[in-house]
């Protein structure tokens, strides 16, 4: 597993700019959020500034300085 608990400053225009600029900082990221299309996997929440993606403009929702993207894995199972 990896985890990322920490800020960085990215660069890009979109959200999915920012996804690409993530992982050339770290490569080892991509096969853990794209699935083999190339899409965010399905387990993978992504929010800008609190606002789920998937109820604006997903990997295409505009980021201005300052703004928070915050990747959420899933959580299931559990009793």
């Amino acid at each position: 597993a990896f985890l990322l608990n920490r800020s960085s400053d990215l660069q890009g225009n979109s959200v999915e700019e920012a996804f690409d600029s993530l992982c050339k900082d770290f490569a080892e990221l991509k096969p853990n959020l794209f699935d083999e299309n190339g899409k965010v996997r399905n387990f993978i929440n992504v929010y800008l500034n609190d606002d789920d993606i998937r109820y604006a403009d997903g990997m295409n929702s505009s980021v201005q300085d300052g703004d928070c993207i915050q990747i959420v894995p899933s959580v299931a199972g559990g009793r």
